[in-house]
């Protein structure tokens, strides 16, 4: 299988995960441990509210009244119930302004899609046991020991 996906690269997925991801090959948007520890220094900021993928698919509305209330913003029920139908897995997949069908050439590969499964754990799916134990290793060194954090991946 040919993974060309949103980037400008050929190859299987297993080659560009040896040959770019763990090497810090994606010069263009950075290395990805490395973004995520910028953001991660923030920790403690009053300016900035974490979320995560795996807490918002566990209870969105939960994580919608947290940003209602990080923002100081007053909203109805019916507003939050929008907002949160708006946000499910489901209306942001055929919704064309947030799945990007509108743009020629998002991906290379027709069978990539911009919003994928919806699901938390997925990795899984994609990841050999040694590349899930390498990324393990790395988000353990250089997110969860120098900030004092765990990050969950699953339910």
């Amino acid at each position: 299988r040919v993974f060309v996906g949103h980037y400008e690269y050929t190859g299987t997925f297993s080659e560009y995960f040896a040959d770019v991801f763990i090497k810090r090959n994606a010069a263009e948007q950075g290395w990805y441990f490395d973004h995520l520890a910028g953001w991660f220094k923030q920790k403690g900021n009053p300016n900035i509210l974490f979320l995560t993928y795996e807490d918002m698919v566990e209870d969105l509305r939960r994580e919608v009244l947290k940003i209602v209330e990080f923002l100081g913003l007053q909203c109805s029920d019916e507003k939050i119930d929008n907002v949160v139908s708006s946000g499910m897995f489901d209306s942001m997949s055929k919704n064309p302004t947030v799945n990007y069908s509108w743009r020629d050439g998002i991906a290379k590969d027709p069978n990539s899609k911009f919003i994928r499964k919806g699901k938390v754990g997925t990795w899984q799916d994609e990841l050999t046991k040694e590349q899930s134990e390498q990324i393990d290793q790395l988000t353990k060194d250089l997110l969860e020991i120098p900030f004092g954090i765990r990050i969950r991946d699953t339910l």
